[in-house]
C-alpha cells in the first residue's frame, strides 16, 4: 500500500489524548513529524505511553508539547517537561501558550519566557514556542519593552487557518514577527478511509501541520541524529554522518525516507 506523497514541506501531525488512539502502522497519509501533547501544568497526559508506543515514537522526527497553565508555578511546570522528556526518544519540545483555561497577564507570559529560558538551559532538544495569531497580538502590545526578547528568541509554531486549506500556502503571520517554523494549517484534516480493505485512519490527527522546508531541512532543524532502521534486510544507517545525504525513495510501495551516500 502506497503511503501518500502530499507535500515537499515536511508534513505532520499534533496528537493529544483526545484521539485516544494513534497507530502510525494503520495510517497511510504523508506523516513525517509527530509532536504529542505529554504534559500539561504539572501532570502528563493520561494517554501519553498508549500515543507514544505505537505512533509517535514510529515517526522519523519526534516532538512533545506541554500546555501551559496560568496560576501554577513555571518551575514546577518546567521540571516536568524535563521529566518527561527523560522517558522518551525525541527532538522538539514545545511551550503551547494558549487562552483557553488561562488568565493572560504579565504574569503568564512572564512564566513563558521563563518556561522557555530553563528548557533551553537544561535540554538539548530544539525548543519551540505554540501560538496563534490572536494570543501574540494581545502578548504583544501589552507586554513588549517588558518581558520583550524571549518573544523573538524562539522558533515558532504557528496555528492559523485559510477558509481553503493547503499544506503549500503560508500563514498569516503578526506583522510583528514574520518568520514562522511550523504551521498546523487545519484542525479537520483527517479522515477514515478502507485501504486494501482494511479500516483505516488517514494521519491519526486531525491537526495537521508542516515545516518552512522540506524533511531533510526539518531533520537539520531538528538536529535529528542516531540510527533509522530501512526496511528489512537493509543495515541501520547514522543520521548525522556529513558523508551521507537524505533521499525520498519507494521502497515496497511506499515513500519512505533514506539517507544515502554521496
Amino acid at each position: 500500500m502506497d503511503r501518500e506523497f502530499l507535500t515537499k514541506r515536511a508534513h505532520g501531525i499534533d496528537i493529544s489524548q483526545w484521539q485516544e488512539t494513534y497507530d502510525y502502522s494503520k495510517t497511510w497519509g504523508q506523516v513525517d513529524f509527530a509532536i504529542q501533547k505529554m504534559t500539561e501544568g504539572t501532570w502528563w497526559d493520561s494517554n501519553y505511553q498508549k500515543l507514544w508506543d505505537k505512533g509517535t515514537s514510529q515517526v522519523p522526527i519526534r516532538g512533545m508539547y506541554h500546555y501551559q497553565r496560568s496560576g501554577v508555578s513555571w518551575k514546577a511546570q518546567a521540571d516536568n517537561i524535563l521529566e518527561m522528556i527523560n522517558k522518551v526518544d525525541l527532538h522538539i519540545v514545545a511551550l503551547d501558550i494558549e487562552k483557553i483555561n488561562n488568565t493572560l497577564n504579565s504574569s503568564y507570559f512572564a512564566d513563558s519566557g521563563r518556561i522557555l529560558k530553563y528548557l533551553s538551559d537544561n535540554c538539548d532538544k530544539k525548543i519551540v514556542m505554540y501560538i496563534n495569531p490572536d494570543v501574540w497580538n494581545i502578548m504583544y502590545p501589552k507586554f513588549y519593552g517588558i518581558y520583550d526578547s524571549w518573544m523573538f528568541d524562539y522558533d515558532m509554531w504557528m496555528a492559523q487557518y485559510w477558509w481553503v486549506t493547503s499544506p503549500d500556502k503560508n500563514p498569516s503571520v503578526p506583522k510583528t514577527r514574520t518568520d514562522w517554523h511550523i504551521w498546523q494549517y487545519t484542525d479537520r484534516g483527517d479522515s477514515i478511509e478502507y485501504r486494501d480493505g482494511v479500516k483505516m485512519r488517514k494521519y491519526g490527527s486531525p491537526d495537521l501541520n508542516v515545516f518552512n522546508g522540506t524533511v531533510e531541512d526539518m531533520m537539520k532543524w531538528a538536529n535529528v541524529t542516531g540510527v533509522i532502521t530501512p526496511p528489512d534486510g537493509n543495515p541501520p544507517i547514522i543520521v548525522g554522518d556529513p558523508f551521507i545525504k537524505m533521499t525520498l525513495e519507494s521502497v515496497g510501495g511506499k515513500k519512505q525516507v533514506f539517507l544515502k551516500e554521496k
